[in-house]
């Protein structure tokens, strides 16, 4: 069974010192090799910057609403 979940009911955290937001809409367990399957919205302020990060063992994806500058293995 699925849940609706409405955006607006969903409580922001703050990350790296305020510099960045997100919304955790879930985290979902699998049945196959990904242990989990999560879905966020990150939320950068205009001339903010999230800081160099790795994940181990995750995919991401990602997608910009508006426009946006990535860095992939210095690239």
């Amino acid at each position: 069974m699925y849940e609706i979940i409405r955006r607006d009911n969903v409580a922001g955290e703050s990350r790296d010192s305020g510099a960045y937001s997100i919304k955790r809409y879930g985290t979902f367990s699998l049945n196959c090799k990904s242990k989990d399957f999560g879905f966020y919205e990150t939320i950068i302020p205009p001339q903010s910057r999230v800081k160099n990060h790795q994940h181990k063992n995750l995919d991401e994806i990602l997608y910009f609403l508006t426009p946006g500058n990535i860095s992939i293995k210095g690239e």
